[in-house]
């Protein structure tokens, strides 16, 4: 089980997976070169999403979710206040997500490992 978790420490928002920093993904999207944020609707939130999401459920669904995810989830949580959210979360908000665009509900774990993951078409 992955654990997500911000905390706003000296200033400086900070993000794990399992204690371990996020990777924040600027190889898909490059929203926010300064860092992730939460709270509000902006681009940091946006980078926040899409490294959660690629992290948790691999690249293709972070990038066509990501947005999503972001006005759902990632804006509701309080500025400056810590957060943690679980993949189990993530993939029942996901479950939910495709039901409201009709694609399919079966959802995977990422695992960086594996190469067979179907695209999204």
């Amino acid at each position: 089980m992955k654990t997500y978790a911000g905390n706003f420490i000296n200033g400086v928002e900070h993000v794990t997976v399992n204690g371990a920093p996020l990777d924040p993904r600027f190889d898909l999207a490059n929203h926010s070169p300064s860092g992730f944020a939460w709270g509000y609707g902006g681009s940091g939130p946006a980078q926040l999403a899409i490294a959660i999401l690629a992290d948790c459920i691999g690249p293709i669904n972070a990038i066509w979710f990501y947005q999503d995810f972001k006005w759902q989830v990632v804006c509701h949580w309080e500025v400056h206040k810590s957060w943690t959210i679980t993949d189990a979360d993530i993939c029942a908000w996901l479950v939910a997500a495709k039901a409201e665009r009709d694609r399919s509900t079966e959802v995977t774990l990422y695992d960086a490992d594996r190469d067979d993951y179907p695209v999204e078409s």
